[in-house]
């Protein structure tokens, strides 16, 4: 009996090679997909994600991007008292970039490319590319065949490299859906100024998986993100050369005041993932090594469920002189509103301080402050005396 075709898919939509507009998106994890069956049943899911850090500078000109190596295991069982044969495919669904059509040595060496394998046991399938499937459901697909005999379990193994996202980011609480304006003037300027960071991310996209006969028993999600946290804490928010460094601070100058001038190297990156760091178990691997774990039994996917694992930088000053550039943005925006400026001053200044792990009792920025990533997530360690007393003067109406 043959059943329709089981695709497993990552998304690349390499948006734009500027920073400075949306981002390069070069992929996500995904589960298995295949058209709605009921020969064939996801059984188990365990899903290994391990940040690394790129093999160059990760600059604002997004020639290198940190990868995400996957590696999946999926107890697949055949559910009829027949044999079963399945042509499995794993697409790349591309939007700016296509993939070589014409050219099969491109071709061919594509799976390579992404460190592509797939194997149960000793049997490693031998992958090909196809630009699409017969049917045409399926763009720029690799393939392979397995086959189940009556009632029979196989563990499949597909391991795979891919880079992720780097670019403008939200540093709302769920990265997907940034913070609403609630239409006060307090709300918008501190969107405006703080809402949008630099950011990086990794998906792994688990709706699909619904679409398998009866139900999945057990999924497990396991994260080790160790060493990659503490590289993003030494290196920041992205590397810059001596030259990226005074070609950004010459064009402030020329510029003047904007909120991308507190996009800076040196902005503490704090995690946005969804679900919540708070819904991943730490376990601990012992000598001082951890990893985290997301467990479902069982496990209903819904498009909602997609993990995202992503960090970003929001544009909070780091040192004094870059208060300077809040307060004139403050004072612009109070002058084109008519708000009060000293209020909205210290409004702004109390937000830096909250990120900062400074609690300010300051209720017009709660539901800001709230609705922010690094809501639970302070930087004590990173406000010098100098900042904080900047901060915590208070200025004058201009």
């Amino acid at each position: 009996m043959k059943t329709p075709m089981i695709a497993f898919g990552a998304a690349m939509a390499l948006a734009s090679a500027a920073f400075a507009n949306v981002g390069v998106f070069n992929g996500s994890g995904q589960t298995p997909i295949v058209e709605k069956t009921d020969a064939v049943q996801m059984v188990e899911e365990e899903v290994v994600m391990t940040p690394r850090k790129a093999s160059g500078p990760v600059t604002t000109s997004c020639r290198n991007l940190d990868p995400m190596d996957y590696r999946c295991t999926f107890k697949l069982r055949n559910l009829k008292d027949e044999p079963v044969e399945l042509q499995v495919g794993f697409p790349l669904d591309i939007e700016s970039w296509r993939m070589p059509h014409g050219d099969a040595d491109d071709m061919d060496s594509l799976p390579g490319k992404f460190g592509f394998s797939a194997r149960c046991g000793e049997e490693k399938f031998a992958v090909r590319f196809v630009p699409e499937d017969k049917e045409k459901r399926f763009s720029n697909l690799f393939l392979w065949t397995m086959k189940f005999a009556a009632r029979e379990e196989r563990t499949l193994s597909v391991s795979y490299t891919m880079e992720g996202y780097l670019g403008l980011y939200p540093t709302a609480l769920d990265a997907r859906f940034a913070h609403k304006n609630d239409g006060t003037d307090v709300d918008r300027l501190l969107n405006g100024l703080f809402g949008t960071g630099i950011g990086e991310a990794h998906m792994y996209v688990t709706g699909t998986g619904s679409c398998w006969a009866g139900e999945i028993e057990k999924a497990v999600f396991k994260y080790y993100s160790q060493d990659f946290e503490a590289h993003l804490v030494q290196r920041g928010a992205y590397d810059e050369t001596e030259s990226e460094r005074k070609e950004r601070l010459s064009a402030l100058k020329k510029k003047g005041a904007s909120a991308k001038g507190l996009l800076k190297p040196d902005c503490r990156m704090v995690r946005s993932w969804n679900p919540s760091p708070d819904k991943w178990a730490r376990v601990d691997d012992g000598k001082g090594r951890f990893h985290y774990e997301l467990s479902h039994s069982p496990f209903h996917p819904t498009a909602g469920d997609s993990i995202v694992l992503g960090y970003v930088a929001p544009p909070m000053p780091t040192e004094p002189a870059d208060v300077d550039i809040v307060d004139e943005l403050v004072c612009k925006f109070a002058k084109s509103r008519g708000g009060d400026e000293e209020r909205l001053l210290r409004d702004a200044k109390d937000v830096v301080l909250e990120f900062y792990g400074e609690k300010t009792d300051n209720k017009r920025i709660a539901a800001f402050v709230s609705s922010q990533c690094w809501g639970a997530e302070r930087c004590p360690s990173a406000l010098s005396g100098e900042l904080r007393k900047r901060l915590q003067k208070q200025e004058k109406s201009k």
